[in-house]
């Protein structure tokens, strides 16, 4: 059964979050730790089985992140048909919900070497750094106003960290106290093949000792860029 997270039922959510460390479900955590149930635009469900949670669910706008434990998942099926043409983004134990994925690693470290912060910057020098590094076509004019709102958002909430130098930047998109998940890593054209960006992404993972960082590889190139940080392979991400 399939059912919409209320505050009646907001435990069981909670609760699932508590008994999963995951990086897919931390993605999910940080969603209802920023924004809760009080917005139109951001919605979480559950699905229940006798055995109780088996995955949760958030609808942000049109894009879905889903965590589950397995089992079976047909209802989860019939009921992602009915959403309108969405980006989905699941964990591995999922991959049977959707048809063709793309599918890529994601890569942990533990870090324990004490390193100098990386500054805690701007969003519109982080903006300037991604829109250069990765192109006008995901970073752009018409981007920027939803990208900035979403960001200042989980920042003044606390669930995320913003790491800018003069030539890189990254997020620490999702903090919790076990886990932390990195994205948006961008280092400018100009500085990349220098280490520059190695150095700085060992600085940023260098801040969250005792916790694992996570990080969702795009490609083989990014695979061989995180290897030589010192990130390990945990398993894949699944997206369509």
């Amino acid at each position: 059964m399939i059912v919409q997270v209320t505050a009646e039922n907001e435990a069981l959510l909670t609760r699932f979050f508590d008994e999963h460390p995951h990086p897919q479900l931390a993605k999910i955590e940080c969603r209802h730790r920023a924004y809760g149930l009080g917005y139109e635009f951001c919605r979480f469900f559950l699905c229940l089985s006798g055995e109780g949670v088996t995955t949760a669910v958030s609808l942000f706008g049109n894009t879905v992140l889903l965590f589950t434990v397995g089992g079976d998942l047909s209802e989860l099926v019939q009921w992602l048909s009915m959403l309108p043409a969405t980006p989905v983004s699941v964990n591995a134990a999922g991959r049977e919900l959707l048809n063709s994925p793309r599918t890529g690693l994601i890569l942990f470290c533990e870090p324990c070497e004490p390193l100098s912060p990386p500054p805690e910057g701007r969003l519109d020098d982080a903006f300037s750094i991604l829109r250069q590094a990765f192109g006008e076509e995901q970073y752009n004019d018409e981007t920027y106003s939803e990208w900035y709102c979403d960001m200042s958002h989980n920042l003044r909430h606390g669930v995320s960290r913003l790491f800018v130098e003069e030539s890189a930047t990254a997020t620490a998109l999702c903090v919790t106290e076990r886990l932390v998940v990195l994205n948006q890593i961008a280092v400018l054209p100009s500085e990349q093949g220098k280490g520059t960006g190695r150095a700085f992404v060992r600085r940023v993972a260098a801040q969250f000792p005792g916790r694992r960082v996570y990080v969702y590889s795009r490609n083989s190139g990014t695979d061989a860029f995180y290897r030589r940080v010192g990130f390990h392979e945990f398993e894949n991400w699944i997206e369509g």
